[in-house]
């Protein structure tokens, strides 16, 4: 086992302060408690925000030792100054918070001695879903998890972060960006499958930002993505146009595991032919979203264009096409996720050349929540990606490869990339006829 990376704020020299102040502590544990604080003020989301606050009591940690109040009282002393105590308050425990001294100062990176600690440390961190268990099939993509096989390089990494930290200066996202390294370094995995809302599987390396993938590699080997061309659109012209021919494959081996997709297809009969064959198209040539362009022209200004696209990109826009395409794919996907009174503007571009089916997807999502359809179509691609397409892979070359996956991606070592990519064309061949536009590449 390699020894386990920790989180410390720069300037906190522990061994000097436990020397000096408190020989009796153990040097580790102190380091885990000040990278705990610092780990879990990261985690929470829309609903439940990151807390200042952390709470550290020993049953909490899972992780504990003899003297735990002891080093707790030590690193909030006067001498060490590095945790501050919020005090107990009614339905409140005590909870702790890096010291302003301390407080938004870049983070290094130290080690903990091979041992106990770092084992029961690894192991309380790393969850995996019983969905994933040795009976499921989606076993494959467990095994696929192990830290002498699955690596980051973290001085690369972390350097990055760095570097990344001097320019936006947001300290929230440079912890969560470091502590995310850190736990793929050290193999805690933090996989979870929400089989009742999106079905896709989420792990460390779908949430660890896209500019870290350079560092990633398994066995030692750089890493390769095959992509999805519009998938989403893709897996919404398999549900119209499979729906209207009678040797239906969704009723056979998919319907079953979704049940929105039967109340969806229900409200698909009166979409005309000439709408079916148009979407199967664009959804097969990859030119779905760049068929709308000519139409968002009229309504957006360059303005437009830019305010939407630099929001979720952190290059400037100046235009081109490819930058006007995920625009459009941006806005056209909101559109179809969101409530049915929503995005009228774009509503009307998509009436265009679908208004039968813009009238299907309004009603089902006005009968059964608008939610319900971004939940149908990711849990199609999930169970096609997941079950089918990464599966038939991994049985072909298990041996020699990898699969890994990220979402609308399959990943495995460069040396296979030709193969993966043959392997999945195959695959969807096989399932609907034919594949969409994929796209690989090289992190």
């Amino acid at each position: 086992m390699k020894p386990i990376a920790l989180l410390l704020p720069e300037g906190a020299n522990i061994e000097e302060l436990v020397n000096v102040f408190a020989p009796d502590l153990d040097i580790d544990y102190l380091k885990y408690l000040i990278h705990y604080v610092l780990s879990k003020q990261t985690t929470g989301n829309k609903k439940h925000p990151p807390k200042d606050y952390v709470s550290i009591s020993s049953q909490k940690l899972l992780v504990s030792n003899p003297k735990h109040k002891k080093h707790i009282e030590f690193l909030c002393s006067k001498e060490a100054n590095l945790l501050h105590r919020r005090p107990y308050s009614e339905g409140k425990c005590f909870s702790y918070n890096i010291t302003p001294q301390h407080k938004n100062k870049p983070l290094k990176v130290d080690f903990l001695k091979v041992g106990k600690l770092a084992s029961k440390i690894v192991e309380s961190e790393t969850k995996f879903p019983t969905s994933l268990n040795s009976s499921s099939k989606y076993f494959y993509l467990k095994k696929m998890f192990n830290s002498n096989d699955l690596n980051i390089d973290l001085n690369l990494a972390v350097d990055h972060c760095n570097s990344r930290f001097k320019e936006h200066q947001d300290y929230k996202k440079y912890v969560t960006e470091m502590t995310k390294i850190v736990e793929l370094y050290n193999g805690e995995y933090k996989v979870y499958y929400k089989k009742k809302k999106d079905g896709r599987l989420h792990t460390n390396i779908t949430s660890l930002p896209k500019v870290y993938r350079q560092f990633i590699t398994y066995k030692n080997e750089p890493l390769v993505e095959v992509d999805l061309s519009n998938s989403i659109i893709y897996f919404l012209a398999v549900i119209v146009k499979h729906s209207s021919i009678e040797d239906n494959i969704l009723e056979d081996d998919i319907m079953a595991h979704i049940p929105l997709l039967y109340m969806f297809v229900k409200s698909l009969r009166s979409i005309e032919n000439i709408e079916v064959e148009l979407l199967w198209k664009l959804a097969t040539n990859g030119e779905f979203y760049n068929s709308f362009i000519e139409d968002f022209d009229k309504i957006f200004s360059f303005e437009d264009y830019k305010k939407i696209f630099e929001k979720d990109n952190d290059k400037p826009y100046t235009g081109d096409i490819k930058q006007k395409k995920k625009v459009a794919k941006k806005q056209v996907l909101s559109m179809i996720f969101a409530k049915p009174n929503s995005y009228k503007n774009i509503q009307t571009i998509f009436c265009s050349k679908f208004p039968k089916l813009l009238e299907s997807i309004n009603d089902f999502k006005i009968n059964n929540g608008h939610k319900k359809m971004s939940h149908l179509l990711l849990q199609l691609e999930s169970l096609v990606m997941l079950g089918v397409v990464g599966k038939d892979y991994n049985r072909k070359h298990y041996k020699k490869a990898p699969t890994l996956t990220l979402h609308d991606c399959l990943i495995t070592t460069l040396d296979y990339g030709k193969e993966l990519l043959e392997s999945m064309q195959m695959s969807f061949k096989n399932l609907f006829g034919q594949a969409p536009v994929m796209v690989s590449k090289e992190w």
